[in-house]
């Protein structure tokens, strides 16, 4: 298949993929390769040919761009004509600009140029790079930059380090206090003899430990891969919460073996978008097509909107930066961010059912049956997508192939729920194992309350069921708490505390550093350098933090 970005070779035609240039773009150098093994120095870019008789020539003898006199002549022995193209791709002074673009976006948010004022002592540490741990650095930087972590981890860490025995290094309240006492003492920033000069890099704190903890058994935390700041902090937020209960079964269960009682122990130049349209478009009613209605037994067009029952202490964005482009390969959206130093969401308070609102009645036993392809949903799992994504797709496809089920899938790759479980209106949700299943994963050592567990949430499917108690081995079964602990719920208005932001073009390179806003004023923490922002540059951000006023 012959690319736009692909090069012709004027002297014998051959068809190659062009110079990779020294950021990671462009081609894999097969024209190169094609001219150092034959001399034939001249060589086309096809994409950038246009009808007005302009192109892209490149000499692989002089190694640098040349014009062809001749292009036209050259391109029609070839049976190219050049009069009916049209240029798709971009040429090299555009790719040049494009470039100037993001050296300017890192300059901006690292704060390049300016003469920045270090800052040491507590909770001006600075975590030190690892190796592509940027983004667990800034994520780390902004959390216990709030006093709930602080107050968690920090103030009681003497407690939790009696607890953590013997094997503190694999107890995560343990690390999260380590770390927390790291960053917020100022033990580990403090002036050096070299710190007022340009070269200095801090001293900062290197967190091994608990990078390898908080990534053991995680496909892509456990690796020195870069790796999305967000989706790091909702797996970190994951594991504070699963220690959060498993704390609080501990104290339970101390206190109900006290009174006799046993619990079973198995539970740039750049298109400016204000932040307050970008929440206002989640806000607004979307049409949902061939929604099943439990009233009118049918499927019909519905109208769904989403709006908050509590306003948080914290509300975390993420701005949806990152998609595939037409070739199906990750890029970045480079658009600033307008973002107030204060956001009222008072408009996405929701109200509960209104005046005149009914709530749709259950579903009856006569639901219709829904059919799913079984073997598209197999076909696209072998591609590599997650079950219930799949599921999700030959519904939507209904009828169709497989090559329209990938389709849908490729499109809706970005939905927030994507991969959640998927059951389809007019469906019944609930799933009883089966006895025989349960019993063969017993017989592999599993609990009978794990097994069912799993076979219900892999719809009885036993190679996905281990998967699935393999995946969730280190999550405790707690007992449900007859009281209901309920959601903080205060203002709608919300003030900017934090801002994670990335440079780089895709989740897979790149660089993360975070601006915290602490005693009115802006901190940079660029891994193990941490300093007073001068033009701390919000528009860029990835992810916002906001606390509620």
């Amino acid at each position: 298949r012959v690319l736009q970005s692909d090069d012709l070779n004027l002297t014998d035609g051959v068809i190659l993929c062009g110079r990779k240039f020294f950021d990671g773009t462009g081609g894999n150098n097969h024209a190169v390769e094609h001219y150092q093994k034959t001399g034939y120095p001249l060589a086309v870019k096809l994409g950038t040919i246009s009808s007005e008789g302009k192109a892209d020539v490149y000499s692989y003898a002089e190694d640098e761009m040349v014009e062809d006199p001749w292009l036209k002549n050259h391109l029609t022995h070839f049976g190219i004509n050049m009069d009916g193209m049209e240029k798709t791709d971009k040429s090299m002074a555009e790719l040049e600009i494009d470039l100037n673009q993001r050296v300017g976006e890192w300059a901006a948010i690292q704060e390049s140029g300016s003469n920045l004022t270090p800052l040491y002592g507590p909770g001006f540490t600075g975590l030190v790079n690892l190796g592509n741990s940027c983004y667990l650095n800034s994520v780390v930087q902004v959390l216990f930059s709030l006093s709930e972590f602080e107050n968690s981890f920090v103030k009681k860490a003497d407690h939790i380090f009696d607890s953590a025995l013997p094997e503190p290094t694999q107890h995560f309240s343990a690390q999260m206090a380590k770390l927390g006492v790291g960053l917020l003492s100022g033990d580990y920033s403090k002036p050096t003899e070299d710190s007022k000069e340009e070269t200095s890099q801090g001293n900062g704190i290197k967190p091994h430990v608990f990078k390898t903890l908080v990534g053991k058994n995680h496909p892509e935390f456990s690796t020195k891969r870069q790796q999305d700041a967000m989706e790091f902090l909702l797996h970190l937020i994951n594991l504070v919460e699963r220690g959060s209960e498993l704390e609080a079964y501990k104290i339970r269960l101390a206190e109900a073996e006290k009174t006799g009682v046993k619990i079973p122990l198995e539970e740039i130049v750049r298109p400016r978008v204000p932040l307050l349209a970008c929440v206002q478009a989640l806000a607004n009613p979307e049409e949902v097509q061939n929604f099943y209605s439990t009233a009118i037994k049918s499927h019909t067009t519905a109208k769904k909107q989403t709006k908050l029952a509590t306003f948080p202490d914290y509300l975390i964005i993420q701005m949806r930066k990152f998609k595939l482009a037409e070739d199906w390969t990750p890029c970045k959206l480079d658009v600033a961010i307008d973002v107030p130093e204060i956001l009222d969401l008072g408009f996405m308070r929701a109200k509960g059912l209104q005046s005149g609102e009914t709530p749709l009645p259950e579903d009856s036993s006569n639901t219709p049956r829904v059919h799913i392809d079984e073997n598209i949903v197999e076909s696209l799992v072998d591609m590599g997508f997650s079950f219930h994504a799949c599921r999700r797709a030959a519904h939507a496809t209904t009828g169709q192939n497989l090559e329209a089920a990938t389709q849908w899938l490729m499109e809706h790759l970005d939905d927030a729920d994507i991969n959640d479980r998927f059951h389809p209106e007019g469906s019944k949700p609930t799933i009883t194992p089966s006895d025989e299943l349960v019993a063969m994963l017993m017989s592999m050592g599993f609990s009978k309350d794990h097994a069912m567990k799993a076979l219900r949430e892999t719809e009885n499917n036993l190679d996905r069921a281990v998967d699935w108690i393999f995946s969730h081995s280190g999550e405790e079964e707690i007992a449900e708490s007859s009281t209901n602990s309920g959601f903080r719920d205060g203002s709608s208005q919300y003030s900017l505390s934090a801002v994670i932001s990335h440079m780089g073009t895709s989740t897979n390179v790149g660089h993360y550093v975070c601006h915290i806003k602490k005693e009115g004023r802006w901190v940079i923490y660029n891994d193990e350098k941490v300093s007073l922002s001068e033009t701390p540059p919000i528009e860029l951000g990835y992810i916002y933090f906001f606390k509620r006023i």
